[in-house]
Protein backbone atom coordinates (compact mmCIF):
# COMPACT_ATOMS: atom_id res chain seq x y z
CA UNK A 1 0.00 0.00 0.00
CA UNK A 2 1.34 3.50 -0.98
CA UNK A 3 -0.04 6.87 -0.83
CA UNK A 4 -1.93 5.92 -4.70
CA UNK A 5 -2.89 2.87 -4.22
CA UNK A 6 -7.05 2.53 -3.38
CA UNK A 7 -6.75 1.19 -0.31
CA UNK A 8 -4.86 3.88 1.06
CA UNK A 9 -8.07 6.10 0.93
CA UNK A 10 -10.73 4.48 3.24
CA UNK A 11 -7.16 3.25 5.47
CA UNK A 12 -6.69 7.17 6.09
CA UNK A 13 -10.00 8.45 6.92
CA UNK A 14 -10.41 5.88 8.89
CA UNK A 15 -6.88 6.87 10.39
CA UNK A 16 -7.27 10.55 10.28
CA UNK A 17 -10.83 10.09 12.12
CA UNK A 18 -9.48 8.33 14.88
CA UNK A 19 -6.93 10.21 15.45
CA UNK A 20 -9.18 13.43 15.52
CA UNK A 21 -11.48 11.21 18.08
CA UNK A 22 -8.76 10.63 20.51
CA UNK A 23 -8.02 12.34 23.74
CA UNK A 24 -4.96 14.42 22.69
CA UNK A 25 -2.63 12.07 25.06
CA UNK A 26 -3.60 9.41 23.11
CA UNK A 27 -3.11 10.47 19.19
CA UNK A 28 0.42 9.40 19.41
CA UNK A 29 -0.52 5.55 20.10
CA UNK A 30 -3.35 6.05 17.22
CA UNK A 31 -0.52 7.16 14.96
CA UNK A 32 2.02 4.21 15.87
CA UNK A 33 -0.77 1.70 15.53
CA UNK A 34 -1.72 3.37 11.82
CA UNK A 35 1.65 3.63 10.78
CA UNK A 36 2.16 0.15 12.11
CA UNK A 37 -0.69 -1.01 10.21
CA UNK A 38 0.13 0.46 6.81
CA UNK A 39 3.82 -1.19 7.22
CA UNK A 40 2.07 -4.65 7.53
CA UNK A 41 0.16 -4.29 4.42
CA UNK A 42 3.11 -4.29 2.59
CA UNK A 43 5.39 -6.81 4.92
CA UNK A 44 4.39 -7.59 8.45
CA UNK A 45 8.15 -9.84 9.01
CA UNK A 46 10.03 -6.64 7.33
CA UNK A 47 7.87 -4.35 10.04
CA UNK A 48 9.21 -6.28 12.63
CA UNK A 49 12.96 -5.73 11.61
CA UNK A 50 12.42 -2.00 11.64
CA UNK A 51 10.38 -1.85 14.98
CA UNK A 52 13.55 -4.02 16.65
CA UNK A 53 16.13 -1.42 15.23
CA UNK A 54 13.71 1.60 16.14
CA UNK A 55 13.99 0.31 19.65
CA UNK A 56 17.56 -0.60 19.34
CA UNK A 57 17.64 2.77 18.21
CA UNK A 58 15.78 4.10 21.11
CA UNK A 59 18.06 2.20 23.61
CA UNK A 60 21.11 4.03 21.98
CA UNK A 61 19.49 7.63 22.31
CA UNK A 62 18.56 7.19 25.97
CA UNK A 63 22.30 6.59 26.65
CA UNK A 64 23.15 9.79 24.70
CA UNK A 65 20.48 11.91 27.20
CA UNK A 66 21.93 10.65 30.61
CA UNK A 67 22.67 13.76 32.69
CA UNK A 68 25.94 15.66 31.61
CA UNK A 69 28.98 13.95 33.87
CA UNK A 70 27.19 10.63 34.33
CA UNK A 71 29.26 9.31 30.79
CA UNK A 72 32.31 10.53 29.99
CA UNK A 73 33.55 12.15 26.89
CA UNK A 74 34.38 8.99 24.53
CA UNK A 75 32.06 6.57 26.12
CA UNK A 76 29.40 9.11 24.29
CA UNK A 77 31.59 8.95 21.27
CA UNK A 78 31.90 5.47 21.39
CA UNK A 79 27.65 4.73 21.53
CA UNK A 80 27.15 7.42 18.89
CA UNK A 81 29.53 5.68 17.01
CA UNK A 82 27.85 1.91 17.99
CA UNK A 83 23.99 3.63 17.35
CA UNK A 84 25.07 5.32 13.69
CA UNK A 85 27.00 1.63 13.03
CA UNK A 86 24.22 -0.14 13.68
CA UNK A 87 21.99 1.69 11.31
CA UNK A 88 24.63 1.70 8.16
CA UNK A 89 24.90 -2.05 8.45
CA UNK A 90 21.23 -2.44 8.51
CA UNK A 91 21.32 -0.24 5.68
CA UNK A 92 24.69 -1.85 3.77
CA UNK A 93 22.93 -5.36 4.20
CA UNK A 94 19.41 -5.08 2.75
CA UNK A 95 20.44 -2.48 -0.07
CA UNK A 96 24.09 -2.45 -0.96
CA UNK A 97 25.78 -5.96 0.03
CA UNK A 98 24.29 -7.76 -3.57
CA UNK A 99 25.10 -5.00 -5.51
CA UNK A 100 28.69 -4.61 -4.38
CA UNK A 101 29.35 -8.82 -4.07
CA UNK A 102 28.18 -8.68 -7.09
CA UNK A 103 30.35 -5.91 -8.59
CA UNK A 104 32.83 -7.97 -6.67
CA UNK A 105 32.27 -10.97 -8.46
CA UNK A 106 32.55 -9.31 -11.86
CA UNK A 107 35.57 -8.04 -11.42
CA UNK A 108 37.14 -11.08 -10.60
CA UNK A 109 35.49 -12.98 -13.27
CA UNK A 110 37.03 -9.58 -15.75
CA UNK A 111 40.37 -11.33 -14.18
CA UNK A 112 40.06 -14.64 -15.08
CA UNK A 113 39.95 -15.68 -11.32
CA UNK A 114 37.19 -17.74 -9.76
CA UNK A 115 33.95 -16.60 -8.37
CA UNK A 116 31.75 -17.78 -6.23
CA UNK A 117 27.97 -17.64 -7.42
CA UNK A 118 25.83 -15.58 -5.71
CA UNK A 119 22.17 -15.96 -4.92
CA UNK A 120 20.95 -12.99 -3.37
CA UNK A 121 17.32 -11.80 -3.71
CA UNK A 122 16.51 -10.20 -0.30
CA UNK A 123 13.71 -7.68 -0.22
CA UNK A 124 14.66 -4.27 0.76
CA UNK A 125 12.25 -2.54 3.79
CA UNK A 126 10.10 -0.05 2.35
CA UNK A 127 11.27 3.37 3.23
CA UNK A 128 14.95 1.87 4.85
CA UNK A 129 16.76 4.48 3.29
CA UNK A 130 14.22 7.56 5.19
CA UNK A 131 14.28 5.65 8.26
CA UNK A 132 17.98 5.05 8.66
CA UNK A 133 18.46 9.20 7.81
CA UNK A 134 16.18 9.70 10.87
CA UNK A 135 17.36 7.44 13.27
CA UNK A 136 20.91 8.88 12.79
CA UNK A 137 19.58 12.40 13.22
CA UNK A 138 17.87 11.65 16.36
CA UNK A 139 21.54 10.01 17.53
CA UNK A 140 22.91 13.15 16.49
CA UNK A 141 20.89 15.63 18.01
CA UNK A 142 21.18 14.03 21.27
CA UNK A 143 24.59 13.52 21.35
CA UNK A 144 24.67 17.29 20.17
CA UNK A 145 22.43 18.24 23.31
CA UNK A 146 19.80 19.86 20.43
CA UNK A 147 17.04 17.40 21.91
CA UNK A 148 15.62 18.66 25.27
CA UNK A 149 15.25 15.22 26.48
CA UNK A 150 14.89 12.03 25.51
CA UNK A 151 11.69 11.34 23.83
CA UNK A 152 9.65 8.38 24.83
CA UNK A 153 9.34 4.73 23.10
CA UNK A 154 6.05 5.48 21.43
CA UNK A 155 7.12 8.89 20.16
CA UNK A 156 10.63 7.53 19.05
CA UNK A 157 8.70 4.60 16.48
CA UNK A 158 6.36 7.32 15.70
CA UNK A 159 9.08 9.67 14.61
CA UNK A 160 11.13 7.04 12.18
CA UNK A 161 8.12 5.31 11.09
CA UNK A 162 5.35 8.24 10.45
CA UNK A 163 3.09 6.42 7.50
CA UNK A 164 2.46 9.73 5.38
CA UNK A 165 6.38 10.40 5.33
CA UNK A 166 7.73 6.51 5.32
CA UNK A 167 8.52 6.05 1.66
CA UNK A 168 9.92 9.50 0.11
CA UNK A 169 10.29 11.71 3.19
CA UNK A 170 10.83 15.04 3.50
CA UNK A 171 13.30 13.31 6.32
CA UNK A 172 11.87 15.63 9.13
CA UNK A 173 14.44 16.80 11.93
CA UNK A 174 13.46 15.02 15.37
CA UNK A 175 12.65 18.54 16.97
CA UNK A 176 10.17 19.68 15.42
CA UNK A 177 8.48 16.78 14.71
CA UNK A 178 8.59 15.40 18.37
CA UNK A 179 7.19 19.08 19.55
CA UNK A 180 4.32 18.25 17.38
CA UNK A 181 3.60 14.90 19.18
CA UNK A 182 3.68 16.94 22.56
CA UNK A 183 -0.61 16.44 23.85
CA UNK A 184 -0.27 20.29 24.62
CA UNK A 185 0.05 21.13 21.40
CA UNK A 186 -3.81 21.40 20.03
CA UNK A 187 -3.82 22.17 15.80
CA UNK A 188 -7.19 23.03 14.40
CA UNK A 189 -9.15 20.70 13.08
CA UNK A 190 -10.64 23.12 10.55
CA UNK A 191 -7.01 24.54 9.32
CA UNK A 192 -5.44 21.43 9.41
CA UNK A 193 -7.78 19.83 7.04
CA UNK A 194 -8.16 22.69 4.80
CA UNK A 195 -4.45 22.88 4.03
CA UNK A 196 -4.05 19.69 3.82
CA UNK A 197 -6.66 19.36 1.49
CA UNK A 198 -4.95 22.19 -0.60
CA UNK A 199 -1.51 19.90 -0.37
CA UNK A 200 -3.21 16.63 -1.53
CA UNK A 201 -5.27 18.49 -4.63
CA UNK A 202 -1.60 20.19 -5.54
CA UNK A 203 0.38 17.06 -4.97
CA UNK A 204 -2.26 15.24 -7.09
CA UNK A 205 -2.25 17.04 -10.21
CA UNK A 206 1.65 17.23 -10.37
CA UNK A 207 1.67 13.13 -9.67
CA UNK A 208 -1.63 12.04 -11.20
CA UNK A 209 -1.85 14.28 -14.25
CA UNK A 210 1.39 15.94 -15.08
CA UNK A 211 4.21 13.25 -13.88
CA UNK A 212 2.12 10.16 -15.41
CA UNK A 213 1.19 12.04 -18.76
CA UNK A 214 5.28 12.92 -18.61
CA UNK A 215 6.06 8.87 -18.45
CA UNK A 216 5.41 7.72 -21.50
CA UNK A 217 7.34 10.76 -23.22
CA UNK A 218 10.40 9.49 -20.93
CA UNK A 219 10.01 6.13 -21.97
CA UNK A 220 10.31 7.34 -25.56
CA UNK A 221 13.01 9.64 -25.33
CA UNK A 222 15.37 7.03 -23.57
CA UNK A 223 14.01 3.76 -25.06
CA UNK A 224 17.80 3.26 -27.31
CA UNK A 225 20.82 5.50 -27.76
CA UNK A 226 20.35 9.57 -28.47
CA UNK A 227 20.33 10.17 -31.84
CA UNK A 228 22.47 13.12 -31.31
CA UNK A 229 23.27 16.05 -28.62
CA UNK A 230 19.85 17.67 -29.59
CA UNK A 231 17.82 14.34 -28.88
CA UNK A 232 19.95 14.42 -25.96
CA UNK A 233 18.70 17.88 -24.43
CA UNK A 234 14.83 17.01 -25.00
CA UNK A 235 15.40 13.92 -23.51
CA UNK A 236 16.94 16.03 -20.11
CA UNK A 237 14.29 18.29 -20.07
CA UNK A 238 11.53 15.82 -21.04
CA UNK A 239 12.84 14.06 -17.45
CA UNK A 240 13.67 16.83 -15.88
CA UNK A 241 10.16 18.07 -16.27
CA UNK A 242 8.86 14.22 -14.67
CA UNK A 243 11.13 13.64 -12.21
CA UNK A 244 10.23 17.14 -10.33
CA UNK A 245 6.38 17.08 -10.83
CA UNK A 246 6.25 13.45 -9.82
CA UNK A 247 8.86 13.45 -6.73
CA UNK A 248 7.66 16.84 -5.66
CA UNK A 249 4.10 15.73 -6.28
CA UNK A 250 4.58 12.81 -4.38
CA UNK A 251 6.13 15.24 -1.79
CA UNK A 252 2.76 17.22 -1.14
CA UNK A 253 0.41 13.92 -0.74
CA UNK A 254 2.70 12.91 2.18
CA UNK A 255 2.74 16.57 3.53
CA UNK A 256 -1.05 16.82 2.47
CA UNK A 257 -1.41 13.48 4.38
CA UNK A 258 0.26 14.82 7.55
CA UNK A 259 -1.27 18.31 7.67
CA UNK A 260 -5.01 16.06 7.53
CA UNK A 261 -3.53 14.72 11.13
CA UNK A 262 -2.35 18.02 12.32
CA UNK A 263 1.62 18.19 11.36
CA UNK A 264 3.66 20.19 9.24
CA UNK A 265 6.17 18.47 7.58
CA UNK A 266 9.30 19.94 6.12
CA UNK A 267 9.21 21.90 2.73
CA UNK A 268 11.34 20.08 0.63
CA UNK A 269 11.21 21.64 -2.76
CA UNK A 270 11.33 25.58 -3.31
CA UNK A 271 11.37 26.22 -7.50
CA UNK A 272 14.39 24.29 -7.97
CA UNK A 273 14.64 25.09 -11.26
CA UNK A 274 14.88 28.55 -11.03
CA UNK A 275 18.34 27.88 -9.62
CA UNK A 276 21.10 30.71 -10.29
CA UNK A 277 23.62 27.49 -9.58
CA UNK A 278 24.16 24.09 -9.45
CA UNK A 279 25.08 24.99 -5.15
CA UNK A 280 22.00 26.54 -5.35
CA UNK A 281 20.01 24.20 -6.75
CA UNK A 282 20.46 21.77 -4.30
CA UNK A 283 19.27 24.45 -1.77
CA UNK A 284 16.36 23.87 -3.08
CA UNK A 285 16.28 20.41 -4.31
CA UNK A 286 15.13 17.69 -1.21
CA UNK A 287 16.20 20.04 0.80
CA UNK A 288 15.33 17.66 3.32
CA UNK A 289 18.00 15.40 2.09
CA UNK A 290 20.44 18.21 1.36
CA UNK A 291 20.39 19.67 4.87
CA UNK A 292 20.93 16.07 6.67
CA UNK A 293 23.69 15.52 4.00
CA UNK A 294 25.53 19.12 5.17
CA UNK A 295 25.15 18.79 8.83
CA UNK A 296 26.11 14.83 9.11
CA UNK A 297 28.44 14.28 6.56
CA UNK A 298 29.77 17.59 5.07
CA UNK A 299 30.76 19.36 8.49
CA UNK A 300 31.79 16.41 10.42
CA UNK A 301 34.42 15.96 8.15
CA UNK A 302 34.94 19.69 8.24
CA UNK A 303 32.83 20.95 6.05
CA UNK A 304 34.42 23.99 4.52
CA UNK A 305 36.56 25.23 7.49
CA UNK A 306 39.82 23.80 6.80
CA UNK A 307 41.96 24.36 3.48
CA UNK A 308 40.15 24.71 -0.15
CA UNK A 309 41.58 21.43 -1.25
CA UNK A 310 39.86 19.27 2.06
CA UNK A 311 36.89 21.34 1.59
CA UNK A 312 36.34 20.77 -2.28
CA UNK A 313 37.27 16.59 -0.95
CA UNK A 314 34.76 16.79 1.19
CA UNK A 315 32.08 18.09 -0.54
CA UNK A 316 33.27 15.38 -3.52
CA UNK A 317 32.54 12.98 -0.99
CA UNK A 318 29.62 14.37 0.07
CA UNK A 319 27.64 14.09 -3.21
CA UNK A 320 29.32 11.06 -3.63
CA UNK A 321 27.11 9.65 -0.62
CA UNK A 322 23.75 11.51 -2.23
CA UNK A 323 24.35 9.86 -5.58
CA UNK A 324 24.74 5.93 -3.39
CA UNK A 325 22.01 6.75 -1.18
CA UNK A 326 19.43 6.94 -4.02
CA UNK A 327 20.18 3.52 -5.51
CA UNK A 328 22.93 0.67 -5.77
CA UNK A 329 23.64 1.47 -8.90
CA UNK A 330 27.45 2.60 -10.79
CA UNK A 331 24.90 5.29 -12.32
CA UNK A 332 23.86 6.61 -9.07
CA UNK A 333 27.21 6.98 -7.78
CA UNK A 334 28.64 8.69 -11.04
CA UNK A 335 25.69 11.10 -10.72
CA UNK A 336 27.17 12.01 -7.25
CA UNK A 337 30.38 12.65 -8.66
CA UNK A 338 29.15 14.71 -11.29
CA UNK A 339 27.77 16.77 -9.09
CA UNK A 340 30.44 16.96 -6.78
CA UNK A 341 32.70 17.96 -9.28
CA UNK A 342 30.29 20.73 -10.81
CA UNK A 343 30.18 22.28 -7.66
CA UNK A 344 33.51 21.75 -6.77
CA UNK A 345 34.09 24.11 -10.38
CA UNK A 346 31.30 26.55 -9.58
CA UNK A 347 33.08 27.81 -6.09
CA UNK A 348 36.72 27.48 -7.70
CA UNK A 349 36.05 29.28 -11.15
CA UNK A 350 33.94 32.65 -9.16
CA UNK A 351 36.75 35.00 -9.66
CA UNK A 352 36.77 34.00 -13.37
CA UNK A 353 32.75 33.85 -13.72
CA UNK A 354 32.72 37.32 -12.15
CA UNK A 355 35.18 38.50 -14.87
CA UNK A 356 33.35 36.93 -17.79
CA UNK A 357 30.07 38.46 -16.34
CA UNK A 358 31.68 42.00 -16.41
CA UNK A 359 33.34 41.53 -19.90
CA UNK A 360 30.12 40.64 -21.41
CA UNK A 361 28.10 43.02 -19.43
CA UNK A 362 25.52 40.71 -17.97
CA UNK A 363 23.35 42.77 -15.76
CA UNK A 364 19.49 42.68 -13.89
CA UNK A 365 17.55 40.33 -15.23
CA UNK A 366 19.54 39.12 -18.11
CA UNK A 367 22.30 37.82 -16.47
CA UNK A 368 19.85 36.43 -14.14
CA UNK A 369 18.29 34.39 -17.08
CA UNK A 370 21.61 33.42 -17.93
CA UNK A 371 22.86 32.02 -14.76
CA UNK A 372 19.47 30.28 -14.42
CA UNK A 373 19.46 28.35 -17.79
CA UNK A 374 23.24 27.55 -17.30
CA UNK A 375 22.03 26.17 -14.35
CA UNK A 376 19.23 23.73 -16.09
CA UNK A 377 21.48 22.90 -18.88
CA UNK A 378 24.07 21.35 -16.31
CA UNK A 379 21.39 19.70 -13.90
CA UNK A 380 19.55 18.51 -17.04
CA UNK A 381 22.88 16.73 -17.96
CA UNK A 382 22.96 15.28 -14.77
CA UNK A 383 19.75 14.06 -15.21
CA UNK A 384 20.90 12.13 -18.66
CA UNK A 385 23.46 10.20 -15.91
CA UNK A 386 20.43 9.69 -13.73
CA UNK A 387 17.75 8.03 -15.68
CA UNK A 388 20.51 6.90 -18.46
CA UNK A 389 20.87 3.22 -19.35
CA UNK A 390 24.87 3.51 -18.92
CA UNK A 391 27.76 5.21 -20.25
CA UNK A 392 26.87 4.05 -24.31
CA UNK A 393 24.07 6.16 -24.12
CA UNK A 394 25.59 9.05 -22.73
CA UNK A 395 28.29 8.78 -25.25
CA UNK A 396 25.36 8.87 -27.98
CA UNK A 397 24.47 12.10 -26.87
CA UNK A 398 27.61 13.49 -28.30
CA UNK A 399 28.94 10.90 -30.89
CA UNK A 400 26.38 11.93 -33.24
CA UNK A 401 26.73 15.51 -33.26
CA UNK A 402 24.09 18.48 -32.37
CA UNK A 403 21.19 16.92 -34.27
CA UNK A 404 18.11 16.14 -33.12
CA UNK A 405 15.93 12.80 -33.88
CA UNK A 406 12.81 12.96 -36.64
CA UNK A 407 10.10 11.98 -34.29
CA UNK A 408 11.52 14.14 -31.14
CA UNK A 409 10.12 17.55 -31.35
CA UNK A 410 6.64 16.87 -32.18
CA UNK A 411 5.90 15.01 -28.65
CA UNK A 412 8.07 17.64 -26.95
CA UNK A 413 6.18 20.43 -28.38
CA UNK A 414 2.56 18.87 -27.91
CA UNK A 415 3.27 17.45 -24.67
CA UNK A 416 5.77 18.12 -22.79
CA UNK A 417 6.00 22.31 -22.91
CA UNK A 418 2.21 22.36 -22.28
CA UNK A 419 2.57 20.27 -18.85
CA UNK A 420 5.42 22.16 -17.87
CA UNK A 421 3.79 24.97 -17.96
CA UNK A 422 1.02 23.56 -16.14
CA UNK A 423 3.50 22.89 -13.44
CA UNK A 424 4.63 26.18 -13.17
CA UNK A 425 1.07 27.56 -12.12
CA UNK A 426 0.71 24.49 -10.13
CA UNK A 427 3.79 25.14 -8.42
CA UNK A 428 2.69 28.62 -8.25
CA UNK A 429 -0.02 27.55 -6.59
CA UNK A 430 1.63 24.75 -4.46
CA UNK A 431 4.16 27.41 -2.64
CA UNK A 432 1.50 29.70 -1.21
CA UNK A 433 0.11 26.77 0.70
Amino acid sequence: MNLLSFGFVPFMAVACAAYWASPARFRAHVLLVASLAFYAFWDALLLALLVASALANHAVVRELARPAGVLTASRRRAILRLGIGLQCALLFAFKYFAFFAGSARSLLEAAGLPATPLALDIAVPLGLSYFCLKAVAIQAETYLGRLPAAPTAIHHVVYLLFFPSLTAGPIDRPQPFLAQLDPAVRPSLRDSLRRGGDLLFVGAVKKLVIANHLAPAVDRAFAGDFAGAGSAALAAATYAFYIYADFSGYTDLARGCAACLGFDLAVNFRTPYGAHSPSEFWQRWHMSLSSWLRDYVFLPLGGAFRSRGRAYLNLVFTMLMAGLWHGASWMYILWGLYFGLLMVGHRALQPSLKRLRRRLHLRGRVRRATEVALSFSLVGFGWLIFRGDGPHQLVSAFANGPSVGAGDWRPFLTTVVPLALLMVLTDALGGRV
